[in-house]
């Protein structure tokens, strides 16, 4: 009995270390077949995280690619294209373009002319007035002229030295640029054309410009001049006080050539858009902070001239060695 019972005990024994070895063996599978299945999920999920990246990689470049949503050829008007500004209508959305001889055409966004005004000479800057005029500045005839919308052509102000680039304010201001090196400056008339206030030097008693020559009002009213010249955009405050300058060296290792600024715009946002000679837009905040170069020569522009944004956030743009105006989206 004690021999049987002894063998059973044994035998009970052998059979719980068995088991063992079976729950062992099976925990070990089931511990490996978990890890294969976590490790899948893992190579799953990177590979969604990886699609997505390259997803988002691809639309950003298909963004850019195709960030140029229509390009209006001006057909008949064969000298370059050298001011824009923009012209809105109750429904549609035009812009006033001139180039480098006599005459201003009205377009629409497919290019179509809609109107065409006949200037005794070359037009040096464009601007809108609040009633709907169009003004626009005779640089060698000293004068700037007002267009009603009847297109009744009078001369608004005659000036001592031409006038270039002008912009009309949400005061209903004109501003105007003038001069060049030690009579370079700034000059703010009133709609009827009367002078009220000139901006040449800073608060140091410094010349701000050198050869001011595009100007623009940014939503919180600062005034922004672009300096081809001296390699600036100057933005001053509606006072005429010294905000910031901006220039190519806080781009330093992102461009190749120094900054030549031409055309200068603000949207609703208040960022300031900058045309690049050097083949580029420059965004930078109302403040002055680089955000981005929001066209290159990568998505097709060459020395951009003429920049403006109208109310749907569209970038017109005209360029110095194409007879054609370019209109693309930057804001998604």
């Amino acid at each position: 009995m004690k021999g049987q019972y002894k063998s059973e005990i044994i035998q009970r024994i052998k059979d719980f270390k068995e088991g063992e070895r079976e729950i062992t063996t099976s925990y070990e599978s089931e511990r490996e077949k978990m890890k294969v299945q976590a490790q899948n999920m893992i190579d799953h999920i990177s590979t969604i995280f990886k699609e997505a990246l390259q997803l988002s990689e691809e639309d950003e470049r298909r963004n850019r690619n195709e960030i140029s949503q229509r390009i209006a050829e001006a057909e008949g008007f064969e000298q370059n294209l050298d001011q824009l500004i923009e012209k809105f209508e109750t429904f549609t959305e035009s812009a006033y373009i001139s180039g480098d001889g006599p005459g201003i055409q009205l377009i629409d966004r497919s290019g179509t002319e809609l109107d065409n005004i006949s200037t005794d000479g070359q037009p040096s800057g464009l601007a809108v007035m609040q009633d709907g005029s169009l003004i626009y500045s005779d640089y060698d005839n000293k004068l700037i002229y007002k267009v009603s919308l009847n297109k009744e052509k009078t001369k608004l102000i005659s000036t001592k030295s031409g006038p270039k680039g002008l912009c009309c304010t949400r005061s209903g201001d004109i501003l105007v640029c003038m001069g060049l090196f030690n009579t370079a400056r700034v000059v703010k008339y009133n709609s009827s054309g009367r002078k009220s206030q000139e901006f040449e030097t800073d608060q140091n008693g410094e010349s701000l410009f050198i050869d001011p020559w595009f100007i623009c009002e940014n939503v919180n009213e600062d005034i922004c001049v672009s300096d081809w010249r001296k390699s600036k955009v100057v933005v001053l405050n509606k006072s005429g006080n010294l905000r910031f300058t901006y220039d190519w060296v806080v781009l330093a290792g992102i461009l190749k050539d120094r900054f030549e600024p031409r055309g200068v715009a603000a949207d609703i946002l208040g960022h300031i858009l900058i045309a690049d000679a050097n083949n580029a837009v420059h965004l930078i905040s109302q403040d002055g902070e680089f955000l981005s170069l929001i066209l290159t020569e990568d998505d097709g522009i060459s020395r951009p001239r003429g920049i403006s944004v109208d109310r749907s956030d569209n970038l017109w743009l005209v360029e110095e060695d194409n007879v054609c105006v370019k209109m693309y989206q930057y804001l998604f």
